[in-house]
């Protein structure tokens, strides 16, 4: 283990996590738009070629093709996984213990 291999891995962790920021964006985007549109789907897909998240999720996973037999790649590829794997459980515990908060209604 070399330290490029190690400043590889840390540039793959910061892209996995841009990679994941924007594609929880994007499904918070579909969501409420599914949620608040009487167009449903329709408005979601239109909605979804004007951000970020599909096509920096689509441009992680070319990159990621193209680029597969460079001696670096694993620990970059690596490095995004390792991100996607800890934010994406950090976020389900963050879900699991959410509790809504319950405002009193005010009297008039």
């Amino acid at each position: 283990m070399d330290i490029t291999n190690i400043g590889v891995l840390i540039i793959g962790f910061f892209i996995g996590n841009l990679v994941f920021s924007r594609a929880v964006l994007w499904i918070g985007l579909v969501l409420e738009i599914l949620e608040s549109s009487p167009q449903g789907w329709r408005m979601a897909v239109a909605a979804s070629l004007f951000t970020d998240g599909p096509w920096i999720l689509l441009l992680f996973v070319l990159f990621s093709y193209f680029v597969r037999s460079e001696p670096w790649a694993p620990w970059l590829i690596g490095g995004a996984v390792a991100a996607l794997a800890f934010f994406s459980i950090f976020t389900v515990a963050i879900i699991k213990d959410h509790r809504p908060i319950i405002s009193p209604v005010a009297q008039v």
